[in-house]
């Protein structure tokens, strides 16, 4: 008499014809990988994986999204090009990880950090002709 719990492997062979080395799931001698009658529940199940990973759309906006996310950006101004990078990672960021997703957020931080600086450089130049026009007038 046999005492294991152990479940049996499966019956079924590989696509290089090697034993399946999954278990067979309860009251089958197949995994379900392999089990005839799990067929129809396999190909929905990746319709369903299929859909999720390919489905998404870059740019479309979500119901649950403001508003102003659903506006057209126009570049005339730091802010603008700030808020397009900004648009453009958060769409990046729905899309499965990957080295090119993650090369996509890593110049969307480049391009932040640039514009930032360009940024408060503009305004400390704008604030020192400000202040020599000032001293211009007065002296």
């Amino acid at each position: 008499m046999d005492t294991s719990t152990a479940r049996p492997l499966c019956k079924g062979k590989t696509k290089n014809g090697q034993p399946c080395q999954g278990y067979a799931v309860s009251g089958s001698e197949y995994c379900f990988s392999h089990d005839p009658a799990s067929a129809a529940q396999r190909a929905e199940s990746r319709r369903k994986g299929g859909m999720a990973r390919h489905g998404r759309i870059i740019g479309k906006i979500e119901p649950d999204e403001p508003q102003q996310a659903r506006q057209r950006v126009t570049l005339d101004s730091p802010a603008a090009a700030l808020k397009l990078i900004e648009r453009a990672c958060n769409d990046v960021l729905r899309l499965e990880n990957s080295v090119n997703r993650n090369r996509v957020l890593i110049a969307g931080a480049v391009a932040f950090t640039k514009l930032y600086e360009v940024s408060e450089l503009a305004a400390r130049l704008e604030a020192m002709e400000k202040r020599l026009d000032e001293l211009q007038k007065t002296g």
